[in-house]
């Protein structure tokens, strides 16, 4: 079976439920016929949505937006959403009307069979935006990667770090650092010099001129 040249998207209407609000889709119609294509929108609980437009004409090629409201509801729905919409389209043959497109003047044969397409409706609650929300991302294997480096140059710097710190500091260069040449021990004199000699002489002189000669008795 072929499909119908006029093109529904997309195929399920979900309404955000938020109490004593209203809640605002759109569908697309798009017709990829040859020909201008009639629709018209129905629904199984007309009173709680708004369809502008629910009927009229798409030319050869054209797109245009439906604009699909859902009523206030005082309490968010605990069970499945059960409404349907179902799209009925033919191929025009008529001359485009100035005015509004009325479905049921033109298609008067009771045999007629337009084309359908179902859609269906689902709520969205507050709880299930907050877990279909954005996620935080995943790190590539790139930033892995990066990552790793980045630890290990962190690393490499706390153990150039920690050297650095337990390296004593370089003493300052003092008179004590300077070259110092070793002195010689002082050498023993092999013997008396010839000054000490010179001076035992001159005692000895000065102790025979001005003693004193004592007479020894048996020796004179």
């Amino acid at each position: 079976m072929s499909e119908p040249p006029l093109d529904v998207q997309p195929t399920e209407l979900a309404f955000k439920v938020v109490p004593d609000a209203y809640s605002t889709k759109q569908l697309r119609l798009f017709n990829r016929g040859s020909k201008p294509m009639a629709f018209k929108i129905k629904t199984t609980n007309p009173k709680q949505y708004f369809v502008r437009p629910n009927q009229g004409i798409v030319k050869a090629g054209e797109k245009i937006v439906i604009h699909v409201m859902m009523g206030k509801v005082h309490e968010v729905p605990k069970e499945k959403c059960k409404d349907r919409f179902l799209v009925q389209s033919a191929v025009y043959d008529g001359e485009l009307p100035n005015d509004k497109f009325e479905w049921k003047t033109h298609f008067t044969d009771a045999s007629h069979k337009p084309d359908e397409i179902k859609l269906k409706c689902s709520y969205i609650t507050q709880s299930e935006s907050e877990e279909t929300g954005p996620k935080p991302a995943r790190p590539t294997a790139s930033g892995a990667v990066e990552s790793a480096g980045l630890q290990k140059v962190n690393q490499g710097k706390t153990a150039a770090s920690a050297k650095t710190e337990a390296k004593p500091s370089s003493p300052t260069k003092t008179a004590s650092s300077e070259k110092i040449m070793p002195m010689n021990p002082p050498t023993q004199a092999k013997g008396p010099g010839y000054t000490m000699w010179l001076v035992i002489a001159i005692m000895f002189f000065l102790v025979g001129r001005y003693t004193t000669h004592v007479a020894i008795p048996g020796l004179e």
